[in-house]
């Protein structure tokens, strides 16, 4: 079970990694558009803002943030935990998981809720007289916090069981001062 998990949430993450990379060069070739349509032909190109700051930024943010709780990239001090004995920052290291998987959970779920709450209106913005629905950019959030949260969950579980983490890490995971030269 905890095998099957990791390795749907290794692919689940890493999907929405590439989707956060896809959304990143629409993002750039839209703004390079608007750049050289406005000052070479003095045209400005409708739905510019409105698709940076409804679709392409919010996936940029929240789609990728559970690769990177999978890859350990998240801050985390530990300035009084480093001199506790080992069960001890277990403990804590699973209450923490736990902790941030209720606060992203309860992210999830309140932004899912808006984001119905947009479905059900419609929601649209207005730029240079078009129309541009943006109610299915609400839906981002709750994506990347669900994920997230399923990440944190999965990492408790593991650790509980002590069951082997199925996760996975690709080769680019590895920090850069700790990748090793394969021919020297």
């Amino acid at each position: 079970m905890t095998r099957w998990s990791g390795r749907c949430l290794r692919h689940l993450t890493s999907g929405l990694a590439i989707a956060a990379e896809i959304f990143v060069a629409l993002m750039m070739l839209h703004i390079a558009f608007e750049v050289t349509m406005r000052y070479v032909f003095g045209i400005s190109v409708p739905g510019t803002l409105t698709f940076v700051s409804k679709y392409y930024l919010p996936a940029v943010v929240f789609l990728p943030l559970a690769i990177a709780e999978r890859r350990n990239n998240h801050i985390s001090v530990e300035v009084l935990t480093q001199y506790m004995p080992r069960p001890a920052q277990k403990g804590l290291e699973i209450f923490a998981w736990l902790l941030a998987a209720v606060v992203f959970a309860v992210l999830a779920y309140q932004t899912l809720l808006d984001a119905l709450k947009k479905t059900r209106f419609g929601a649209f913005e207005l730029d240079f007289g078009y129309q541009f629905i943006t109610w299915p950019s609400y839906y981002i959030l709750p994506i990347g916090f669900t994920a997230v949260a399923l990440v944190l969950l999965y990492r408790a579980l593991i650790t509980v069981l002590r069951a082997p983490d199925d996760l996975g890490f690709e080769q680019s995971d590895e920090p850069a001062e700790t990748a090793v030269p394969k021919n020297r």
